[in-house]
């Protein structure tokens, strides 16, 4: 049997389950360490082994039911005095001004020399409609006051246009052709020779009056033989001109070409043999 003071601390130590919620129980490795504590203690018996292992346990199982508490920092006026002055006596980054670097020197770009352009260097010009040869065929000589004589001027020659005839029109559109002919002449020959600063010069210029541009004319593509014996026989016997007219006379220069000996298709072939030497030729030199 064991002693009164004892059995009240059994009574104790059996009763801690028990205990409401909010206190968490021990777990049973103390629980059973307090027991055997209690019992030895009751009998009189110790040891100083037990008593080493004990305390090194009670340290253990100390040090894991523990947790860290973080306080919280509670800013009281003594504290936050503190931190400003802490923060005035901060002094502020110099801020390092940025030194404009000075600027580099550009190159100088190279006036480009100007192009003085001479009556020889510029192109020929384009002659004007049948109407222009007559207007200056009537006022030939004639002088103009004013502006008011000049829209005079032009009404007369106007209203004196409409009087003519077709045969007297066609005499001024003959003269129109064969002006057109000639400068068509000239531009080319003009094309060929001419430098191309002054062409490029004169392309410039005319580029901003909103004309067309001068170009070299390219060589044309030799026609093979039948198509010279189309193009003659069209002058020949010129077809009509609605489009079964156009049908019927491509089917009878088909025939025809077909019919035709070799000695009879000759000419044609030398035209084409000699046209080609001459496009050859034209491209080699563009």
């Amino acid at each position: 049997m064991f002693h009164a003071s004892t059995r009240f601390f059994l009574r104790r130590i059996v009763a801690l389950p028990k205990l409401s919620s909010s206190h968490a129980p021990l777990p049973s490795v103390t629980r059973n360490f307090h027991l055997s504590r209690v019992v030895l203690a009751a009998s009189g018996v110790a040891h100083e082994s037990d008593e080493t292992k004990t305390t090194a346990e009670e340290t253990s199982l100390d040090k894991e039911s523990k947790t860290k508490i973080v306080k919280p920092i509670i800013m009281t006026k003594s504290t936050a005095k503190r931190r400003e002055v802490k923060k005035k006596d901060v002094k502020p980054k110099e801020i390092k001004k940025k030194v404009a670097k000075p600027p580099k020197a550009k190159k100088q770009a190279r006036p480009k020399p100007k192009v003085v352009l001479k009556p020889e260097d510029k192109p020929p010009r384009k002659p004007g409609g049948p109407y222009f040869f007559f207007t200056g065929k009537i006022s030939a000589g004639k002088k103009v006051p004013g502006p008011e004589a000049f829209l005079e001027a032009v009404k007369e020659n106007k209203l004196a246009w409409i009087s003519l005839s077709d045969d007297e029109r066609q005499n001024f559109y003959n003269e129109y052709n064969a002006a057109v002919a000639d400068y068509a002449k000239k531009r080319d020959e003009y094309l060929k020779t001419v430098d191309p600063s002054i062409l490029k010069e004169v392309n410039r210029r005319r580029k901003m009056k909103g004309k067309d541009m001068l170009r070299k004319p390219k060589p044309r593509k030799a026609l093979n033989a039948y198509i010279q014996y189309a193009i003659e026989m069209r002058k020949s016997t010129p077809p009509s001109p609605d489009r079964q007219g156009q049908l019927d006379f491509g089917r009878a220069c088909g025939e025809n070409w077909r019919a035709m000996s070799d000695a009879e298709k000759q000419p044609y072939v030398d035209r084409y043999i000699q046209a080609k030497k001459e496009y050859d030729s034209a491209r080699l030199q563009a």
